[in-house]
């Protein structure tokens, strides 16, 4: 499939999710850049990938929607376009009653939450969430994560 028009359909329904409450509804969400996209492929949770028109096909065997730049730059959110993005669908987020985690109340900048998720990963602690935090799948989380999020997404702390 290519997409050369940023009035496409398909492209309004997309970026319709760089809103937490479509993210939610959906159960979908964007990223870009390779290091990520490398990283949600490794956790099975790619279901289309997006890239540049004129560029080789990336290394994946994915389903793939070949997209004029104005389109990518329309679904991406980074200033240096790396010419790479996917659709991705939330991983399952199971509750259960670890004897460890980490419990994130409040914390609303995207960039911080991904950072602590990135942390709580390496230490190989679960993260539970309140209802006050940020989103942990909008752009700034995911990229400020490094693919933490999908390896080991954060669940909803019960309150």
């Amino acid at each position: 499939m290519e997409i050369t028009s940023v009035h496409n359909p398909k492209v309004k329904e997309w970026c319709r999710l760089h809103q937490k409450k479509h993210r939610d509804r959906e159960g979908l969400f964007l990223i870009e850049g390779m290091h990520l996209v490398e990283e949600a492929h490794r956790a099975g949770l790619i279901e289309l990938l997006f890239a540049l028109k004129d560029q080789p096909r990336p290394p994946f065997d994915l389903p793939l929607c070949t997209l004029s730049e104005p389109v990518m730059r329309k679904l991406t959110d980074s200033v240096s376009g790396s010419g790479i993005a996917a659709l991705c669908r939330m991983p399952e987020r199971t509750l259960s009653a670890p004897s460890r985690c980490i419990l994130l109340d409040r914390i609303q900048d995207p960039g911080n939450l991904g950072t602590i998720l990135r942390t709580a990963d390496a230490f190989d602690l679960p993260v539970l969430l309140t209802n006050g935090c940020a989103d942990p799948f909008s752009e700034k989380t995911v990229r400020a994560s490094m693919g933490a999020v999908f390896r080991r997404p954060p669940q909803s702390a019960p309150m």
